[in-house]
């Protein structure tokens, strides 16, 4: 529960500051995303205040825990200017 409430806290210290309208979890936490989702959403629904925390949409990589991976390699094959 302790990570949940953690993972709630960083993104709704992101979402208040870059007022983003969805996240996209990845990596390590997204084959437990459905353990940590009740205290990161409890956490995250009673500190955002930029954005409508009903609208904001908090999902699960499909990639799961290759989703880091995929983004370097995808980085690699285009690399961003300037970069």
């Amino acid at each position: 529960h302790l990570a949940g409430r953690a993972l709630g806290l960083g993104l709704s210290d992101i979402f208040n500051l870059l007022g983003l309208e969805a996240v996209v979890i990845g990596g390590g936490a997204a084959p437990v995303m459905e353990f940590l989702m009740p205290e990161l959403l409890k956490e995250f629904t009673s500190r955002v205040f930029a954005v409508d925390p009903r609208r904001v949409r908090i999902t699960r990589s499909e990639l799961g825990p290759d989703a880091p991976l995929v983004g370097a390699a995808a980085l690699f094959e285009s690399p961003a200017e300037g970069v």
